[in-house]
């Protein structure tokens, strides 16, 4: 699996980082998981790299791109330190989760019990005959975007 896949498409058990983002348009493009191999990865994209697809946000929300590269200035994690501060000034993009694809696994926070939740009621869930996690990463595709 290539580091050159966009962050959605990549395989969580080898990029096992990931940000769950919500933008304020929904289906226009960043809605969803994205996996990275660190968090450091993570903060970059959230830096630099998403910017590259909501071009146009410059046009629409003035000052979302700084107010990210702000917070992120000189960091290299993502933390509830600069992202609730961050989402108090802005709800054009949200970072709703973050954490590794373990802990989506173990359900080990709010987000990700209700995601297992929600899985467990799928078809995915219904056609896995195993314990791999495929159908589950499917599901995270399909019904986070």
């Amino acid at each position: 699996m290539s580091a050159a896949l966009h962050p959605r498409e990549r395989d969580p058990r080898q990029f096992s980082y990931g940000l769950c983002l919500v933008e304020c348009v929904p289906f226009r493009g960043v809605n969803g998981f994205h996996w990275f191999r660190a968090e450091s990865e993570a903060a970059e994209f959230l830096r630099n790299g998403i910017w590259l697809e909501l071009s146009t946000w410059d046009d629409l929300y003035p000052g979302t791109r700084e107010l990210f590269q702000e917070a992120l200035r000189g960091r290299c994690t993502v933390s509830q330190e600069w992202l609730r501060p961050l989402e108090a000034k802005q709800h054009n993009l949200l970072v709703i989760w973050h954490g590794t694809f373990q802990e989506l696994l173990e359900g080990a926070d709010a987000l990700a019990e209700n995601a297992l939740e929600l899985y467990a009621e799928s078809p995915e869930a219904r056609e896995a005959t195993t314990r791999d996690a495929t159908p589950f990463i499917a599901f995270l595709r399909r019904s986070y975007r």
